[in-house]
């Protein structure tokens, strides 16, 4: 996907992005109005419609992120951390309903998904009321992670970290089993099912005819159609157009890249050159738009084109036929039908589909979807909103089992490392904690082409780094090591959420090792004591919620600390004891105060 450059940044900001003109199949357009900032007042956004009329002039903090999709305006502010909803009424703007989000979507086919502050998704609707009261579980499905209504349904992940659909009733239509899916559009999906095979499912999740080819890869379906890419018998790259139906419309033999089908045109790269296809001139150039452009041309929803000659901007209709030279502007993309935006000097004007311009001002951009206007449906697809809700007992209890002045789990400075290991069973811990939603497509999918990269939500996404052993450390999955014992140390997972623990002892926790330096089992050295429990949150890790009422209950276990929820990491003391904790949003560290070291004497001194 294109990004409007320095005016029109592709803005995916933590999980609050998204917009919609309702109804569900193919989107033309996403945005009722344009987020500008006027000469007025540079610290507030005004909203501007596609007449060049300002709707809402200087509503909106500068530290906002501003939408209007659906007929509702989505203000998320940065500061306040704090999402509102607002419809526009004589030129001002007035609540939609008396609530507060800590994050969401805006609206889209008159619904929204939103976050509260105890981390829960719900699903509501224009007046404010649920459709979904809880998201983040859906029957026996915990949900991590939704995306926006699209065609009826809503994406979401589940625990498993398998995606299925669900209704805006809150019915599951189909279960959660594709590593990797799409938005449905018109009624079809692109997935990836558990085996990573590639299909398009209708929405009762049953496989259509598609057959897909091995070792190709299908961009997102638009206008029935899918991009696909494949590598010739020369391992050199190309592309061609292809129906659901399987029928290979533009063979994989002449361009090497492609855009997206729009309007019944296909931008197309040939040699390094860019020019248009047309189903209307059986696949052949379009007009005067043959390959010999140095940049993607970028169509609009009614087939006109934008094409860049010697970095000026010049409009072409469906025929091919040059509009006009906009040679004022340095890019220019399509906001509707017969409206563009033409960039000059990072501000913007309005034009039309002739090239006159409607503004009477100059605008600056004020971020949000501005990467919607290029592509409203790859748009919605990378919306997604991640569930931090949970039951903080159940999971203490299934993690830390208690928590006291003096233990964790009954584990103090008096445990062995039989006792930590009977009450913490080996468990392979997992190669990555964060919370994803599984897919990064280069706007691709094929059947033996799997990303090992995600888009990420930045508010719930963290990467656990395995503290540093300051002895060369053997492998803890190494054929013949003990699980999860190292030198010093003993590392294991626990529940669903991944908690890595980590043991550290203060002598070497087995007594022998073999020649490649690996642990003999048969061998745990009974003297070694713990001194340390570190523990990683894994799928928990920057939930802000877990942090909060994990220091609420060591308070009540009876530890002190003088620091505040906004600091980074909590220190905590007891009376009853020297032990120590550090609690951060990525984990807690519980130090145990080690006995006092009997000097030895002259006569229990060892001999030399």
């Amino acid at each position: 996907m294109k990004s409007l450059k320095l005016l029109l940044p592709v803005c995916l900001l933590m999980t609050f992005i998204l917009s919609s003109c309702g109804g569900g199949g193919h989107k033309d357009r996403i945005l009722d109005y344009l987020p500008v900032k006027t000469k007025k007042d540079a610290n507030k956004i005004s909203l501007l419609d596609f007449e060049g009329k300002l709707v809402a002039e200087d509503e909106f903090d500068e530290t906002s992120t501003i939408i209007a999709t659906n007929g509702i305006i989505y203000d998320y502010n940065s500061k306040s951390k704090k999402l509102k909803y607002w419809t526009i009424s004589d030129n001002k703007i007035k609540p939609l309903f008396d609530k507060e989000f800590e994050s969401g979507t805006p609206f889209n086919e008159d619904y929204a998904v939103v976050r509260d502050d105890q981390g829960m998704l719900s699903l509501i609707d224009k007046k404010g009321k649920p459709a979904i009261a809880n998201l983040s579980k859906l029957g026996e499905y915990d949900v991590l992670t939704a995306g926006v209504v699209s065609d009826g349904l809503i994406k979401f992940k589940a625990a498993d970290g398998k995606w299925g659909y669900v209704n805006t009733s809150g019915e599951v239509v189909i279960k959660p089993a594709y590593n990797q899916c799409d938005n449905f559009v018109n009624g079809n999906a692109r997935v990836l099912t558990d085996k990573d095979e590639f299909q398009i499912i209708d929405k009762k999740g049953k496989k259509t005819s598609f057959k897909p080819e091995e070792d190709v890869k299908y961009s997102h379906i638009a206008e029935k159609n899918m991009v696909y890419k494949k590598k010739n018998g020369e391992g050199k790259e190309y592309v061609g157009l292809i129906g659901l139906d399987g029928e290979k419309i533009v063979k994989d033999n002449k361009y090497q890249s492609a855009g997206s089908l729009t309007s019944g045109l296909l931008a197309v790269e040939k040699d390094g050159s860019w020019g248009v296809i047309a189903a209307s001139n059986k696949w052949e150039p379009l007009g005067e738009l043959r390959c010999k452009f140095d940049a993607e041309p970028i169509i609009s929803p009614s087939g006109n084109v934008i094409v860049k000659v010697d970095k000026k901007v010049k409009l072409f209709n469906n025929k091919g036929e040059l509009v006009t030279a906009l040679d004022d502007y340095s890019e220019a993309y399509p906001i509707s039908k017969d409206k563009f935006i033409g960039i000059r000097d990072e501000k913007f004007d309005i034009i039309d589909d002739k090239g006159k311009t409607i503004t009477k001002d100059s605008y600056v951009w004020a971020g949000g979807a501005g990467s919607a206007l290029i592509s409203p449906d790859q748009y919605l697809n990378e919306i997604y909103v991640n569930s931090t809700f949970f039951n903080f007992e159940d999971l203490v209890k299934k993690t830390f089992i208690n928590i006291t002045t003096n233990d964790i789990a009954g584990l103090n400075e008096n445990s062995s490392i039989e006792n930590v290991m009977q009450k913490f069973p080996y468990e392979k811990s997992e190669a990555s904690s964060n919370v994803k939603p599984g897919y990064d497509y280069e706007e691709y999918l094929g059947t033996k082409s799997t990303s090992s990269s995600s888009k990420t939500d930045s508010d719930t996404e963290m990467t656990t780094e395995p503290a540093t052993e300051s002895l060369a450390t053997p492998s803890a999955e190494s054929a013949n090591s003990f699980p999860g014992v190292y030198y010093t140390s003993y590392r294991t997972t626990k529940g669903s959420d991944k908690f890595e623990f980590q043991f550290s002892f203060n002598e070497s926790v087995t007594k022998s090792y073999d020649a490649q330096y690996n642990p003999i089992p048969e061998t745990l050295d009974p003297t070694a004591r713990l001194t340390q429990i570190d523990v990683s949150f894994g799928l928990k890790s920057n939930n802000e919620l877990l942090k909060k009422k994990l220091k609420e209950k060591l308070i009540a276990a009876g530890w002190k600390t003088t620091g505040d929820d906004k600091d980074s990491t909590l220190y905590f003391t007891n009376g009853a004891n020297g032990n120590t904790i550090s609690l951060s949003g990525s984990g807690l560290q519980i130090a145990f105060a080690q006995p006092e070291q009997v000097m030895p004497t002259a006569e229990t001194a060892a001999p030399y």
